[in-house]
């Protein structure tokens, strides 16, 4: 007797947690209990196996989001996503340390204003530790002083989004599609892993 799933797991491309889905919701969006990223559901392959799967993630460029409030994380990191990036997030400075050592990302995306430390910080910090890393900032409004400070810490883009979320998360959009990214190639109008 051969027993058919109702449900499995899928790692939700936003956050990268396990999900658990209804197989009745396969090609269907739907939204991560954890992070609210949406993401659309895939029948499970019998040939997929689960390392079959890491090693596709694996294989995107990283991108750490350090961001606490829920709903600028899950705008920004579905963006990011889409043009195939692996978003990791830290909700404070001291996560996004230890995430950064952990998994090695291309790139850092952070709030100026973190509930532990501030960004123009962590972004020293992680300069200091890998001065290859693409490190942007944002903010609602810039103070006197930040480009000053954007420039002596050499972070590379210094976002002013004036409360603006959608503007913001198209800006980042739009700063990864005009980087050109060796590992990122058009395809069909959309950015994919070469």
């Amino acid at each position: 007797m051969q027993t058919q799933l109702n449900h499995h797991v899928v790692d939700c491309p936003i956050c990268g947690r396990p999900v658990e889905v209804s197989c009745e919701y396969a090609g269907h969006e739907l939204a991560c209990g954890h992070c609210r990223g949406a993401f659309v559901v895939h029948e499970p392959s019998v040939d997929t196996s689960p390392a079959d799967d890491q090693c596709e993630a694996a294989d995107r460029p990283v991108a750490l989001l350090v961001e606490h409030r829920d709903e600028v994380f899950a705008r920004i990191a579905a963006d990011m996503a889409h043009c195939g990036m692996r978003v990791i997030r830290a909700c404070s400075a001291i996560e996004a340390l230890k995430l950064f050592g952990a998994n090695e990302p291309t790139m850092v995306v952070a709030n100026v204003d973190l509930p532990d430390q501030n960004g123009w910080m962590l972004a020293g910090k992680v300069r200091f530790i890998d001065s290859g890393v693409r490190i942007w900032v944002y903010q609602p409004h810039s103070e006197p002083g930040d480009d000053g400070m954007a420039e002596w810490l050499e972070v590379d883009e210094l976002l002013d989004y004036g409360g603006d979320l959608l503007g913001l998360s198209e800006t980042i959009v739009q700063l990864m599609t005009d980087q050109h990214e060796p590992s990122l190639i058009e395809v069909g109008g959309e950015l994919a892993v070469a």
